[in-house]
């Protein structure tokens, strides 16, 4: 296989979330391999200083402020990027909200807002983008499951469920695009730590706990996604599509 096969020079991506903890990694990595890459979350300032980063590369981009759960601002941002850019040919949907508590204790403004930013988000922002893509002749989806997507984590029920349903989510998004050309695959990050989960993963405990679990024997770091990402947005994956990858160090293979 040609290395070019992972070359994305010319493809425009949108990375949702890509200014967090994981998403700057993505952004930065879609645009080493050769893509304009535009950071979208509400943050302008952090969108910013990614962007600045991104044009460093010898990439475009642009700053940016979005609320990806809000229909109106999604679709707005949409069209001013293909009036801009022309076309866009990656989605990576990443933003991530998490809640700690169990099931009894949580409110429904928790849950509301957990699920709004961990699925509907990607509702949201697929639906605007999709037609786009089916435009153009198709694109890449890539949307951001979990651990939560398969396992019950205790004191995460609201995180666990908005997991499972991008995972289902992905697959009927799959089974119904491919006609237009569209590829959608999630990546399931195992355990990485990051500004969102710092307090409870960086207890000592808890750290031996997943490593000692985790066949790798650490924490995933951000770096560690960009390799999926870009095969899954590269013609290399031309023929992938339904999937839901974990990227997790053995954590799911280990059964005792």
């Amino acid at each position: 296989m040609a290395v070019s096969q992972f070359d994305l020079t010319g493809k425009v991506a949108l990375v949702v979330g890509g200014s967090g903890g994981l998403g700057t990694a993505v952004s930065t990595g879609l645009a080493a391999a050769g893509a304009d890459v535009i950071p979208v979350s509400r943050n302008r300032e952090r969108n910013a200083e990614v962007a600045a980063a991104i044009e460093k590369l010898g990439r475009r981009s642009k700053a940016v402020s979005v609320d990806a759960a809000d229909r109106e601002q999604v679709e707005q941002f949409v069209d001013q990027v293909m009036d801009e850019f022309g076309h866009i040919d990656i989605l990576v949907n990443m933003a991530g909200a998490l809640v700690k508590k169990p099931l009894l204790e949580l409110s429904e403004a928790e849950w509301d807002k957990v699920m709004n930013v961990n699925l509907k988000a990607i509702f949201v922002f697929s639906n605007a983008v999709a037609p786009k893509m089916q435009a153009q002749g198709g694109g890449a989806i890539i949307n951001f499951a979990s651990m939560g997507s398969f396992l019950g984590i205790t004191r995460s029920g609201v995180y666990c469920a908005s997991k499972g349903g991008v995972a289902q989510l992905t697959k009927v998004q799959a089974a119904e695009w491919a006609k237009h050309g569209i590829r959608v695959n999630a990546v399931a990050p195992g355990w990485f730590k990051t500004p969102l989960n710092q307090a409870f993963l960086g207890q000592p405990e808890v750290e031996k706990t997943i490593t000692s679990r985790t066949p790798l024997g650490r924490y995933g770091k951000p770096t560690d996604l960009v390799g999926p990402v870009v095969f899954l947005a590269s013609p290399a994956a031309e023929f992938v599509t339904g999937i839901v990858l974990p990227v997790d160090g053995g954590y799911l293979s280990y059964a005792i």
